[in-house]
């Protein structure tokens, strides 16, 4: 079994899981695996702990304006992602919006990204949670 999430290389595999949702997540592994590879592709095959299993159970519909964002591109961030978005987040100029940024410390861009959330006290900076 591979699970990858970058579809740019072959496996010569059984089983591949990929739980992210892309653009073409059911054909951007064509031509990458054996003909007898059976695939699991997008959300509906996440690694999720047990307690987000839980909270989805009971969690209700969001209803109404949005109050709260959150913000994860993984450990890494190899893109800089987070930084993008805490840039965008401040040009909308909300004042009603919480928006809750998680990093780590191997976030290469962390310095950055925690300077520019001083620019809004929306902007909250979660680093290293156990959970993700």
């Amino acid at each position: 079994m591979v699970i990858d999430d970058l579809a740019n290389r072959n496996h010569d595999c059984d089983l591949l899981l990929d739980q992210n949702l892309v653009a073409n997540f059911k054909s951007r592994y064509q031509n990458l695996l054996p003909n007898y590879c059976k695939t699991l592709l997008g959300p509906t095959y996440s690694l999720l702990q047990t307690e987000y299993e839980n909270l989805h159970k009971i969690a209700l519909s969001r209803t109404g304006p949005i109050k709260n964002i959150l913000v994860y591109f993984g450990d890494t961030d190899r893109n800089n992602l987070t930084q993008l978005a805490i840039s965008e987040f401040l040009k909308l100029n909300k004042d009603d919006i919480n928006l809750n940024v998680v990093i780590s410390s191997s976030n290469t861009n962390k310095e950055n990204i925690y300077r520019l959330s001083k620019k809004n006290k929306k902007i909250i900076i979660n680093s290293d949670l156990k959970s993700l």
